[in-house]
Order: C-alpha cells, then structure tokens, then sequence
C-alpha cells in the first residue's frame, strides 16, 4: 500500500488569518494526500503561489514558522517569521485540531540571516572567504543550533516527523541571488569550490591525519591554473577529473569521507537525542544525482543507518530518469533499516504531464519505494494537483 504526501508553506494553507483546518482536510482527502509536510525552517525566496492568485511571495531570509523555545539555544537563534505572528503557530494549530498529520520540514545549515550575522560560523573556501549562506556543520555554534532546532520542534508534541534538509555542506550552486560568473561551470570546479577550509575543518580533519592545508593550496593552483588556460572542459571530461582527484588524492578522499563522517555524527546525535515516536527523515541532497551527495558531506548507507527515512529528491525531467537515479540511490543506501521516500516534482521544471508522473510512480514503486511526497502544495496547478488525485487514488 502507497502512502502519500505533500510539501507546503504555511502562507499557501486556506483561511484568512487562522488556517481554515477543514477546508484543508477537504482538500487532502480530494487529492488523496494523508499529511502534510510543512516548513519549520526555511531560507528566502521569491514563489509564485497558485493557491493565492499568482501573488509572489518573498519568505523572510532564516527565519522559523513555530515558536521557539530560545532557553534552550546558544549563539545563534531562530527568528519568528512575521507569518507565524500573522497566523500564529500553525503546527501547534495543526496538532490541537488533529485531523491532518503533520511532519515539520527543518533547512537547517542554509541561512543567510544567521551567517551574515554571525560569519565565523559559516563555510570558508580555498581563499577563507565566507559563504554567509552558507553555515558549516563542523563548527560547535552550529552543531548546537542544529540540535537545539530539531529538539525543539520534536519535544512540543506537534509533529509526527521531522525531515531535515541541507544537513551538510551546501553545494557552492546553491541559488544564492544574482549568482553569476563568466566561465563554464563544471562539476569539477563546483566540487572545489564547495569545500571548506574553516579552522574547525582543518582541525577535523588534521586529526584524521589528513593535510588539509595541504590540499587547499594544490587545489587553489590547480582551479588557479585552469581559470588562467584557454582551455575549456565538457561536463563529462569535467566529472572524468573529479573522479581523477577522487583515486589519485589521498587527502581530498580523506578529506570527503571525513565530512560525510561527520555529518552522519551529527544525524545520530540528533535522531539519538529525540522522542523516539517523532521520526527522522533526511533529505541527503536536493542536487542531482544522488550518486554525488558526497560532495555534500552525505553517506547515504551510513544515514540510513542512523536516521528512520531518507528522503530522495528525485527532481528529474523524465520518468526513466528518475527512475536511474533512484536505482543508483536505493543501491548507495544498501538496505539498513530506514524506509525510502521518493520526491516527486508534478510540474515544471521536472515531469510536464500526468502520464510522465504516472509512469514516474510505476517506475518507482517496481523498484520497491512505497512512500512517496510531491512538491509543492501552494506552487503546483489544478492539472498537476489532479495528476496527484489520480496516483493518489490508486493505493497500489
């Protein structure tokens, strides 16, 4: 039996202050949708929202849509959206009315508000200059903040889950506004570029033996070297170099696996430190494909290991597609005992009619994934909603 659910944002639920809880049951029911995964955590945007017209909507930069509890934080500290104060708690409202489960989806390391705010504890590149999107996971201040998020909203009663997202190291693409450059951006160079080399990530990493000073500096000239040649790699030659490096540099192997050692520490602790019937589920990578979550600081089979869900992504513009990637995902996580959920995407920019998404379901469901969530509730038109009814109304 197929379960289903759907991504939102608090600002797309009905109702007009208060959220009108049996007009959004209504519409669950219609979809064929049990729950709802809904924001906790998020960064800024600009969305066009459906469910209210075509308004563009412009979320507030690192802030939260629950109450926190700020006893229980260090240095750094969530900030109340001015949508919760409109609104109120919606997941305390969602919980008091209790027909509409509800899991709480955390983005946790993304937050430009916390990282321009306080800089040494966000990711340095080869040069030590910030990604103040960007927070780093090794650094304390922000292990207890991703700690204290994720206790926070499992310990209030609200929520059946928490899905905790960019648990790791951000891609260097990660839509930062107005990014730009005028060279051809490979895999290669992205994967340079995403490393940090922060105090706390030389330290780590040191006591693993591995030179991470080293490192920086025969990167810095390698990436210096090409940006200075004419030269100009495909993708494919581009990646063929990444996986080079990946064999022949001890130190950057090393250096890779000890973040994704570190990330998985930080995943346990968590799932470790929370009441064991609010269930953890961990979205690895919103990049594609799953195959380089890697570079993220992700171990898909290691995660599995500690968390209770992985979450899959799978944010790919053909059925076959999604179905190779989460082969290949299914193959990394290797059993273990967390169940699989796949992310699907019913409209643009990935699948762009009912059939594609129908044949996208069947595909998945042969390969075993009986758990799936579609994104985005307030984003996503009545066609695609209906594709969802269609799917959803078809358990198995």
């Amino acid at each position: 039996m197929r379960k289903h659910s759907l991504y939102s944002y608090s600002w797309d639920l009905p109702g007009n202050g208060a959220i009108d809880i049996a007009r959004l049951r209504a519409e669950l029911d219609k979809l064929g949708v049990e729950g709802l995964t809904l924001a906790a955590s998020y960064h800024a945007g600009k969305f066009i929202s459906l469910r209210q017209g075509g308004r563009v909507m412009f979320p507030e930069d690192g802030t939260v849509y629950f109450m926190p509890r700020l006893e229980r934080y260090g240095k750094l500290k969530p900030l109340v959206s001015t949508e919760v104060a409109r609104r109120h708690d919606p997941f305390a409202a969602l919980a008091r009315d209790g027909r509409i489960p509800v899991d709480a989806w955390m983005v946790v390391n993304h937050n430009y508000r916390l990282g321009s705010a306080h800089p040494e504890c966000t990711v340095r590149n080869l040069w030590g200059d910030p990604y103040l999107y960007s927070l780093c996971p090794s650094h304390p201040d922000v292990q207890r903040y991703a700690h204290a998020l994720c206790l926070d909203v499992a310990e209030q009663g609200h929520v059946r889950a928490i899905s905790i997202e960019s648990s790791g190291f951000l891609t260097y693409a990660h839509g930062f506004h107005h990014e730009f450059q005028q060279v051809e951006m490979t895999p290669w160079i992205d994967a340079i570029l995403g490393l940090c080399f922060c105090d706390h990530c030389v330290a780590g990493a040191k006591r693993q033996s591995i030179d991470a000073e080293r490192l920086k500096e025969r990167l810095k000239r390698a990436l210096f070297l090409y940006l200075q040649s004419n030269a100009t790699a495909t993708p494919e030659m581009s990646t063929a170099w990444l996986l080079g490096d990946l064999v022949f540099d001890d130190d950057l192997r090393a250096m890779l696996r000890w973040r994704c050692d570190a990330t998985t520490a930080q995943v346990a602790s968590i799932r470790g430190a929370m009441p064991r019937h609010v269930e953890l589920s961990v979205i690895a990578t919103c990049q594609r494909p799953h195959a380089t979550a890697f570079i993220e600081g992700m171990d898909l089979h290691r995660l599995a290991s500690v968390a209770d869900v992985i979450e899959l992504p799978l944010y790919q513009p053909s059925a076959g597609q999604a179905e190779a990637d989460a082969f290949d995902a299914v193959r990394r996580i290797g059993g273990g005992n967390a169940r699989v959920r796949a992310i699907l995407r019913p409209g643009p920019p990935d699948m762009t009619s009912a059939s594609q998404l129908e044949d996208a379901v069947t595909r998945l469901t042969l390969q075993g994934v009986t758990e799936y969530a579609f994104y985005n509730y307030g984003m996503l038109r009545a066609r695609d909603l209906r594709a969802i009814s269609t799917i959803a109304g078809r358990k198995s």
